[in-house]
C-alpha cells in the first residue's frame, strides 16, 4: 500500500516584512564608531582654534592698573585708553623708580637696573645717554670695589605739564659705600630736573610715561 502524496506546500525563503533591514552588516557597528570619532575629531580642531582666538584676543587687552590717588585711595582703572591722565602720586613714583635705576649703583644688581632704567626713557634720550655717557670708569669701580648706593630725596616737586610733557623738579644726594672696605664713604650732593612723555598705557609701560630728558647739577662730590 502506498503512503499518498503530502499536501504540505514546499518551504519557501521567508520575505522581510516591512520595516526590517534585508541584510546585515558585519561590520556596520564599526564603521559607525569610526564615522562618531572622526564628527568628534573635527569638533576638538574647531573648538582649539575657538580658544586661541580667545587666548589672542585678551592678550591683546589693555592692563589693568590700579591709580592712587592724591589721600592714597586705590582705585582700578578698567579702560585705561580712556583714561589717560596722569595723577601726581603716579608722577612722583615713577620719577623716584627710574632715578633709583638710573644713579644708584650695586656690585649685584647695577647691570640690571640700567637696563630698567633704558626700557623707561624715550628711544631719542636713550639713544643720547648711550652716547653721551661714558660707564667704562664707574663700571670698572664698581666691580673692582664692589661699591654699592643708596640714593635719597630731599625735594620731589613736580611742576609745569604741559598737554605731552610734565617736568619734575628734584634734589638729593647719593651715598656711596664699598661691600670690600666698610671704612669707605662717599657722597653726592645733585639737584635735576627731569621731563616726562606721555604716551599712552600699555603693558611695557604702564604709568604712561617715558623719561625724554634728564639735566643734572652736582654741588658736592667727595
Amino acid at each position: 500500500m502506498k503512503w499518498p502524496f503530502s499536501t504540505v506546500a514546499p518551504a519557501t525563503a521567508s520575505q522581510p516584512s516591512a520595516g526590517q533591514p534585508k541584510y546585515y552588516e558585519a561590520w556596520g557597528e564599526a564603521l559607525d564608531s569610526l564615522q562618531f570619532l572622526k564628527r568628534l575629531a573635527i569638533c576638538l580642531v574647531f573648538m582649539n582654534v575657538l580658544l586661541m582666538i580667545l587666548l589672542r584676543h585678551a592678550q591683546q587687552k589693555p592692563p589693568l592698573v590700579i591709580r592712587v590717588d592724591e589721600i592714597g585711595k586705590a582705585e582700578p582703572i578698567k579702560d585705561v585708553n580712556a583714561t589717560y591722565r596722569v595723577t601726581k602720586p603716579e608722577v612722583l613714583n615713577f620719577t623716584k623708580l627710574f632715578m633709583k635705576y638710573f644713579l644708584e649703583r650695586n656690585f649685584y644688581t647695577w647691570k640690571d637696573n640700567l637696563v630698567e632704567a633704558g626700557n623707561m626713557m624715550t628711544p631719542e634720550f636713550r639713544d643720547k645717554s648711550n652716547k653721551e655717557i661714558n660707564l667704562s670708569a664707574e663700571a670698572s669701580a664698581v666691580e673692582t670695589n664692589k661699591l654699592t648706593s643708596k640714593l635719597n630725596f630731599s625735594e620731589i616737586e613736580v611742576g609745569r605739564e604741559t598737554t605731552d610733557n610734565i617736568i619734575v623738579a628734584l634734589k638729593g644726594w647719593r651715598q656711596i659705600a664699598s661691600y670690600n672696605d666698610p671704612k669707605f664713604l662717599k657722597e653726592t650732593i645733585f639737584e635735576g630736573e627731569i621731563v616726562l612723555k606721555k604716551v599712552p598705557r600699555t603693558v611695557d609701560m604702564p604709568y604712561g610715561l617715558l623719561v625724554d630728558s634728564y639735566k643734572e647739577t652736582v654741588f658736592k662730590n667727595e
